[in-house]
C-alpha cells in the first residue's frame, strides 16, 4: 500500500498519540511508527522533527502517572461525611407508608422537607428536619447531648411556618436524637426574653429518634396541619360577616375556636351546665373567646353565675353589670335570676347590706322560676331567727313550710332534693340540741349536788335511738340523689350527715362523760375519707363555698381527734384568701379562734355548770316550796268516782275532778288537738301523761322525756303548774304499783 505524505503524517501523529496515552507500550503503535518513519525521512525532510519525536517516544522508557491520592482533587471534610452518615441513619426511620421525604442542601445545613400521608394519600401537610451531626458520644451530666446552633439558623427554621425539628446524629453511638422547635423557642423565650440578641444557643437533645418517636412526630405534624386547616376554614367562614368583632383563636393545645362558636355554645348549653354544677366548663369555654366579641345578655348572665359559684366575685359583678344593661333582651323567665344573682353577688362582696339584698330579691315576682328557691332561702332564714326563742317550734314551722313548698306541682327534682336535705339537716341539729341540753342539765345538777341521778344513761339511750332513725332517712335521701344522678345533692347531704354525727359524738363525750372509743374513732376516720371524696367532687367544679365548708369540717374532726391540722389550715386559708368574700374570711377567723364544734360545746358545758350553780338557789327554793305543798295537802290513796288521775311528768300523779278538766288543760297548756286524746285515755280507763318540762303540750305522753328538760325554765314551769294545782285543789295521789300511766 502506497502511503502519501498527508496520510503518513496522520498515521505518525496517531501512532505517537496512541503510544503516549497507553498505559504500556502499544505494539500496534510501535509497528506503525517503524513502518512510517523511514519513508518519512527519505521523502520529507520537513518531517524530520516529528519523526525524531516519535522515535524518541518509542525508544525512551515510559514515565509512570501519579496516583489518585497524589493528584490535585477537590477537597473533602469530616463534616460532609457526618452529614452523609446522618442522612443514611435518619431517613430510613421515616416509613414510606406515612412519610414522603425530599432532601435539600442549603447554607444552613442539610434540610429534609417532608410531607405526611394518611391512609396512603398525600395530605399536603408539610414538615421540615434539619440534620446536625457529631462524632463525640460523650453525654452531659443529665444524660442529654448538646449542640450549639446559631440564632440565625433557629430563626430560619422558625420562619418556615411548618412543624420543624432538629435531629442530632451521634456517630460514636450511632444514634439520633431530636427536639421539636416550638417548645425549644418557648423555653428560650421564658428563660431569656432577648434570646435573639445572642449569636448562638446550646440546644439540648434528650429524646431518642426511634420508632416510637416517629409516631410522636407524625401526631405533632398531623395536629398542626389540622389546626392550620381549621383556622383557615374559620377565617374564611367569618370573613363574609360584616360589622362584627369576632376573632379566630388558637389554643395552646392547637384547638381552634372562633368567638361565634363560643357564644353559641354557652347560650345553648350554659344554663344546663350550671345546673349540673359544671361551672368550670362554662368559664373555660368563655375564656377561649376574645374579650372584644359582642355578647348577649343571656351569655353574660350564664358566665356571671359560673364565676359566682366558683368564688370569683369581681368577675361576676363585672358581667352582671353588662347583663343589667342588656336585661330588656333577656327571656322573661330569666329576669328573676338576674335580680337574684346581682343581689347575692353584691351581698357576698360587701357592696350590699342585708337590707339592700332583701329589697332587691323582693322585686322578683312569685311566678318567676327562681322564686321557689328564694322561698326556701327565706324559710331557712326564719328558722335561724326562731332558734333562740324556741328551737322546737322553729323546726316544726320550717318542716311544715318546706313540705308545702315541695308539694307544689312545679317544684323541680333538684329543689325537692335540696329541700328534703335541709329538713334533715335541721332535724339532726334539733335532735342534737335536745340531747346536749338534757345531758348538760343532768350533768350540771349531778355535779352541783354531787349525786348521780342516773338520768344521763337514759338520755343517751333515747338519743341513740332517735339518731339511728334519722340516719336511716338520710340514707334514703342519698340513694334518691344517686338515682337521680345529682352528685351535688348527694355530697351535700353526706356533708350534713357528717356534721350531725360529729356533733353527736362530741356531745356523747363532753356531756356524757364518755371517751373516744375504737368505734367512734373508726367513724371519724370514715368521715375523713368521705370528706376527701366530697372535696374532690367540689374541687373539680371549683365550688368554693362547699370546698371551704368541707375543709372546715375536716379541720374540726382532726382537731377533735387531736391530729395534725397544719396542711388543712394552709389549704383552707389559700382558698379563702383567693376569693373576695369577706364573710368567708370572717368565718375562717372565728373557726380558727376556737369555733370548732367540740370547743363550742365545751364552752356550753362551762356555761351550763356556771348557770346551774347560779340557779341552784332558785331551783332549791322551787323544790322546797313544792315539797311544802305536798306536806300541806297530804296524799290521797284513790280517786273518787267523778275524778280523773293524770301523771305530771316528772313530779308524779294528781287528781282532777271530771267537771274541771278544762281548768287543768288551761294550766297545763294542752292544745285543742291533744285534749281529745286525754279524754279518750280516761275513758279506757287509763292514766294519761303530760310532760310539764314543756310549757305547751301538743300531745299526750312523755314526749322526749328528760330530753325536754331546758333547765331552770322547765322547773319554773313545773313550779307554776304545781302551785296552780294546789290552788285549784287538784291534790297529789299515791298510786299502787298495779296502777300505771298510759304511754
Amino acid at each position: 500500500m502506497e502511503i502519501g505524505v498527508g496520510s503518513e503524517n496522520c498515521w505518525c501523529e496517531w501512532a505517537a498519540a496512541a503510544y503516549e496515552t497507553s498505559e504500556r507500550s502499544n505494539p500496534l503503535a510501535k509497528q506503525l511508527l517503524k513502518t512510517c518513519i523511514p519513508k518519512l525521512r527519505e521523502s520529507h525532510a520537513s518531517l524530520n522533527t516529528l519523526s525524531e519525536y516519535a522515535c524518541r517516544k518509542i525508544s525512551q522508557p515510559r514515565i509512570a502517572m501519579k496516583s489518585v491520592g497524589d493528584s490535585p482533587l477537590p477537597g473533602g471534610s469530616r463534616q460532609e461525611d457526618l452529614e452523609v452518615l446522618s442522612r443514611n441513619h435518619v431517613c430510613p426511620l421515616f416509613d414510606p407508608e406515612r412519610f414522603v421525604l425530599s432532601q435539600q442542601t442549603t447554607d444552613n445545613g442539610v434540610d429534609i422537607l417532608g410531607e405526611i400521608k394518611e391512609q396512603g394519600s398525600k395530605t399536603g401537610i408539610a414538615f421540615k428536619l434539619q440534620l446536625k451531626a457529631k462524632d463525640d458520644g460523650k453525654r452531659l451530666t443529665d444524660g442529654s447531648y448538646s449542640k450549639s446552633i446559631p440564632t440565625s439558623n433557629l430563626n430560619y427554621l422558625w420562619n418556615q411556618g411548618v412543624p420543624a425539628f432538629y435531629v442530632l446524629y451521634v456517630e460514636e453511638v450511632k444514634e439520633a436524637y431530636y427536639c421539636y422547635l416550638t417548645p425549644t423557642i418557648k423555653k428560650l423565650t421564658e428563660e431569656m426574653p432577648d434570646w435573639e440578641d445572642q449569636k448562638s444557643h446550646s440546644i439540648r437533645f434528650t429524646d431518642k429518634l426511634d420508632a416510637s418517636a416517629i409516631d410522636t412526630l407524625y401526631q405533632i405534624i398531623l395536629e398542626h396541619g389540622q389546626m392550620l386547616r381549621e383556622m383557615r376554614h374559620r377565617l374564611a367562614s367569618i370573613s363574609a360577616i360584616r360589622d362584627n368583632n369576632e376573632k379566630v383563636m388558637v389554643g395552646a393545645d392547637l384547638s381552634v375556636v372562633d368567638d361565634g362558636v363560643v357564644g353559641r355554645t354557652i347560650e345553648r348549653f350554659g344554663l344546663w351546665l350550671c345546673n349540673e354544677g359544671r361551672w368550670l366548663e362554662v368559664i373555660d369555654k368563655h375564656l377561649q373567646g376574645s374579650r372584644s366579641a359582642r355578647r348577649s345578655g343571656l351569655y353574660h348572665l350564664i358566665v356571671a353565675q359560673a364565676y359566682y359559684y366558683t368564688g370569683q366575685l369581681v368577675e361576676a359583678m363585672s358581667l352582671l353589670k353588662l347583663t343589667l344593661a342588656q336585661q330588656d333582651e333577656l327571656p322573661s323567665d330569666l329576669k328573676g335570676m338576674l335580680s337574684y344573682f346581682n343581689a347575692v353577688v353584691r351581698l357576698s362582696s360587701g357592696s350590699f347590706s342585708k337590707e339592700e339584698y332583701e329589697e332587691e330579691i323582693a322585686r322578683i315576682p312569685n311566678q318567676d322560676p327562681v322564686a321557689q328557691y328564694l322561698r326556701l332561702e327565706r324559710m331557712e332564714a326564719e328558722y335561724a331567727n326562731g332558734l333562740a326563742s324556741d328551737f322546737e317550734r322553729a323546726f316544726a314551722v320550717f318542716s311544715d313550710n318546706v313540705s308545702s313548698l315541695l308539694a307544689e306541682a312545679d317544684s323541680t327534682g333538684n329543689l325537692k332534693l335540696l329541700g328534703l336535705g335541709e329538713v334533715l339537716r335541721f332535724e339532726g341539729c334539733r335532735n342534737n340540741t335536745r340531747y346536749a341540753r338534757a345531758m348538760a342539765n343532768a350533768r350540771a345538777l349531778e355535779e352541783a349536788f354531787n349525786r348521780d341521778f342516773g338520768e344521763r344513761a337514759v338520755i343517751h339511750q333515747a338519743a341513740v335511738k332517735v339518731n339511728l332513725e334519722w340516719a336511716q332517712r338520710v340514707d334514703e335521701l342519698k340513694k334518691s340523689a344517686s338515682i337521680a344522678g345529682n352528685q351535688s345533692a348527694l355530697f351535700t347531704t353526706a356533708f350534713y350527715e357528717a356534721k350531725v354525727l360529729l356533733e353527736f359524738d362530741v356531745i356523747r363525750c363532753l356531756f356524757g362523760g364518755g371517751q373516744k372509743t375504737a368505734t367512734s374513732i373508726a367513724l371519724m376516720d370514715q368521715l375523713l375519707a368521705n370528706f376527701g371524696e366530697a372535696y374532690k367532687f367540689f374541687s373539680r367544679r371549683d365550688f368554693r363555698d362547699n370546698m371551704i365548708a368541707t375543709l372546715s369540717l375536716r379541720f374540726e374532726v382532726l382537731s377533735y381527734l387531736g391530729r395534725d391540722t397544719a396542711s388543712t389550715v394552709q389549704e383552707l386559708k389559700a382558698i379563702v384568701e383567693q376569693g373576695e368574700s369577706r364573710e368567708d374570711k370572717q368565718k375562717l377567723k372565728l373557726l380558727l379562734e376556737g369555733g370548732t364544734t367540740h370547743e363550742s360545746y365545751q364552752r356550753m358545758i362551762d356555761e351550763a355548770q356556771q348557770a346551774a350553780f347560779v340557779a341552784r338557789a332558785e331551783w332549791e327554793s322551787l323544790v322546797r316550796e313544792m315539797g311544802t305543798l305536798d306536806k300541806s295537802e297530804g296524799l290521797r290513796s284513790a280517786p273518787n268516782a267523778e275524778e280523773h288521775v293524770i301523771e305530771l311528768y316528772p313530779i308524779g300523779h294528781f287528781i282532777v275532778p271530771s267537771s274541771r278538766i278544762r281548768e287543768a288543760y288551761e294550766v297545763l297548756g294542752v292544745s285543742e288537738d291533744a285534749r281529745g286524746t286525754f279524754e279518750t285515755i280516761w275513758a279506757l280507763p287509763a292514766i294519761p301523761v303530760a310532760n310539764i318540762f314543756n310549757a305547751r303540750i301538743d300531745a299526750q305522753g312523755y314526749a322526749h322525756g328528760q330530753l325536754d328538760d331546758r333547765g331552770i325554765e322547765s322547773w319554773r314551769n313545773i313550779h307554776r303548774v304545781r302551785t296552780a294545782f294546789h290552788e285549784k285543789k287538784f291534790p297529789r295521789i299515791q298510786l299502787h304499783e298495779s296502777e300505771v300511766s298510759f304511754a
